[in-house]
């Protein structure tokens, strides 16, 4: 894709989320998202002490906040949370949330995953990265480098957990025409995380009582 087509998609991008914030908080609410991303993490086993987070496409905060309660259930304190996301309007709203909850140790800024020198010099060795629902908005070309990228911001040992829409009847409508986001399939995330140098790949599976959201979405553990 040349630069001029990736910056038409990327305003596109922005201008839509800026649009349908509203629509998008009462959706991924009323599919339980924030519920189902903090059960899925109090399981996963990488959870500890003293981490160094980034959420990488953070929207609303919904992904950032199911995983602060996550942590907070595992009875575990942080070191940094970082989170970033392109649409300002978005990141307003997650601004609002994090004051009302009293939550002033979560650092965000506005960049986009294809140009992550705009983050400051110190966001980088990660435990761990999460990014949900934002990588379907980057084109299937740039989608291994975007994780290559995101892969070198990791600490030694660190992991990224990558939330993605499944390629399916189900998501073609809802997700594919009114989201306007890419959709994968898992033969085609396990290319692009392979080609993105990630030794280690996992596709794991919502947990109960979130079995239904397995129908839309592939979840991805990566590292190395």
């Amino acid at each position: 894709m040349d630069s001029a087509r990736t910056d038409a998609a990327r305003n596109l991008a922005r201008d839509l989320y800026a649009r349908k914030a509203d629509a998008y908080v009462r959706f991924v609410s009323a599919c339980g998202h924030q519920a189902g991303i903090k059960k899925l993490l109090e399981r996963s086993g990488v959870l500890r002490a003293d981490m160094r987070i980034l959420d990488a496409g953070c929207g609303t905060g919904l992904s950032t906040l199911g995983l602060i309660e996550a942590l907070r259930k595992c009875g575990l304190s942080w070191q940094t949370i970082d989170a970033f996301d392109f649409t300002p309007a978005m990141l307003a709203r997650f601004r609002t949330a994090l004051g009302r909850l009293g939550l002033h140790d979560v650092e965000l800024r506005e960049a986009d995953v294809r140009e992550l020198d705009q983050l400051p010099e110190g966001w980088t060795s990660y435990d761990l990265i999460i990014s949900v629902s934002m990588l379907e908005y980057v084109s299937p070309a740039e989608l291994a480098p975007v994780l290559e990228a995101l892969r070198r911001r990791l600490s030694r040992g660190g992991t990224l957990i990558v939330f993605m829409t499944r390629k399916n009847l189900m998501t073609w409508g809802l997700i594919g025409k009114w989201w306007k986001a890419n959709r994968y399939s898992r033969h085609e995330l396990a290319q692009a995380f392979r080609a993105a140098g990630f030794e280690k790949l996992e596709f794991r599976r919502y947990p109960f009582p979130f079995y239904w959201l397995n129908w839309s979405n592939h979840v991805v553990f990566a590292g190395g």
